[in-house]
Formats: structure tokens, sequence, C-alpha cells
């Protein structure tokens, strides 16, 4: 456990579209490789389970107290 700086996704609407583009690309990414890398995903879609950090630019997940491991068949059907 640690302490993380940042703000909840929810937070980040008033952000420029850059920024914006920026963080969307990297929760994809995430989201991405949980699933078809790390075959282990947190499953809890709430926005405040994500932080941004405008001093590092990156995206911090928090909570993994609802996750799911996927089998290497099941994955591989969706590749």
């Amino acid at each position: 456990m640690e302490l993380v700086h940042g703000v909840p996704l929810d937070r980040c609407v008033d952000l420029d579209q850059e920024t914006r583009n920026q963080i969307s690309f990297r929760i994809l990414q995430l989201c991405l490789r949980e699933v078809f890398e790390f075959r282990f995903m947190q499953t809890d879609p709430n926005w405040a389970n994500f932080f941004y950090n405008s001093d590092t630019n990156k995206v911090v997940l928090l909570d993994f107290g609802a996750c799911r491991g996927y089998p290497e068949a099941f994955t591989d059907y969706y590749i």
C-alpha cells in the first residue's frame, strides 16, 4: 500500500483536450494489457478508482478489491 497523489478522473473533465486524450489512451492501453498481457483485470469500473497525477502525467489504478483472472483460451479467442 502506498499514498498516491492525483485526482479522480471525473474531475478531469475541464482539462485541455490533449491531456484528456492522453488519459483516455492510457486507460485503454491499461485495459488491453490487463486482458491480453496480464490476463488479470480490475473489474470495478468506478472512475473514482482511477487517479490522474498531473505532475507525473500518469493514471494510477486504485482498489483491487474486485479483480478477475482470465484463462489464455478465453483471451486468445478475442485476439
